[in-house]
């Protein structure tokens, strides 16, 4: 595989907080560089496409140590130790379309300075999952015309949500008896009435009956915004014919910022409550890689951060000047002295 520069290293010319490589081209593979130069309290911290959700995972071993790990945290934590120390790094990634994007990192740090003190050295590995979900449904509400007809994510200021580019919602489901008609996975702005968009419908009576059963909607993006309520809705049915949507009742996730609200001629909040959801942003690919100091103490100048991609195209010209190309595919050749040819594996 050939490796070439992808997008525009980032050189500091003062201190900052952060480093940034925005021009990336998406790619399969990539390996980014950075040294950073003591300052303050150092450290080095990854996020990928400017996305500063708890959407990162990673497990790490410093200095031989026993793994530790860290789920549902806002960017991969590369740093060694943390000081006014200077630091080397790479880190090669993977960026394949629709799958998590997974990382894996090595990093060393000076340590005290001089030969007579060993440096201090991190292995690290990390995924980077833009998939917002709260897939815990021990519980359901009942969705009907003679009841509520309408059940949702209502997204408080502090939300998670908030500003999330959202190209799919899913809802756990199951019908009861014999429901007909349409129902439909609708935003409401924060007035509660008016539909900021349609993610999709379903003809109710396609739902299963058991076990409960993920139902995506995938018509269209849409960026969500403080105070609107991600519904499902149905009118149809009555007290013996509905649709229950699943729900988790111990408020898992994101505390009160992110809450159940139900609808019959009224919305009404249930704050301890969450729905069980999956949403998913676009698939772009990485893009944008930030390398970024937490900890205040920022990077001095000269600190870099650089990226190389290993999707180019290569020509390798063989002994017998056969000229291959090779795109995206690794190729290994075999010299045979008998017959003097080569023998691609």
């Amino acid at each position: 595989m050939a490796w070439a520069k992808n997008g525009t290293p980032d050189t500091l010319s003062g201190t900052a907080d952060a480093m940034t490589i925005s021009d990336l081209t998406a790619k399969k593979f990539n390996v980014f560089l950075f040294h950073t130069l003591q300052s303050g309290a150092n450290s080095q911290h990854t996020r990928y496409n400017n996305n500063s959700n708890s959407v990162y995972a990673e497990r790490r071993s410093n200095n031989g140590a026993a793994d530790s790990t860290d789920t549902s945290i806002t960017e991969a934590r590369l740093s060694p130790t943390n000081g006014a120390l200077d630091v080397f790094g790479i880190i090669y990634n993977s960026s394949i379309s629709g799958e998590e994007k997974l990382g894996i990192s090595f990093e060393i740090d000076q340590g005290a300075s001089g030969a007579t003190t060993a440096p201090n050295r991190k292995e690290e590995v990390h995924k980077f999952a833009p998939i917002y979900a709260q897939p815990s449904i021990p519980l359901s509400r009942y969705i009907d015309s003679t009841g509520k007809t309408r059940i949702a994510i209502k997204l408080g200021a502090n939300s998670e949500l908030v500003g999330v580019e959202g190209t799919s919602v899913s809802f756990w489901l199951v019908r009861y008896n014999s429901p007909t008609g349409t129902a439909y996975l609708r935003v409401y702005d924060s007035d509660g009435s008016t539909i900021n968009h349609t993610f999709g419908s379903i003809d109710v009576s396609t739902i299963v009956t058991s076990p409960a059963t993920k139902y995506t909607f995938n018509t269209g993006s849409y960026t969500f915004a403080s105070g609107d309520y991600i519904t499902f809705e149905y009118t149809g049915g009555n007290a013996s014919n509905g649709v229950f949507v699943y729900i988790d009742v111990t408020n898992p996730y994101d505390g009160t910022n992110t809450y159940v609200s139900e609808y019959s001629s009224t919305w009404t909040d249930q704050t301890g409550w969450d729905i069980g959801f999956e949403i998913k942003s676009p698939d772009t690919g990485i893009t944008r890689v930030d390398m970024v100091n937490i900890n205040g103490g920022g990077y001095e100048i000269g600190s870099n951060l650089s990226a190389l991609t290993g999707d180019e195209t290569e020509t390798v010209t063989l002994q017998d000047g056969t000229i291959f190309e090779e795109t995206d595919t690794n190729k290994a050749y075999i010299w045979s002295s008998s017959s003097k040819t080569w023998t691609q594996l």
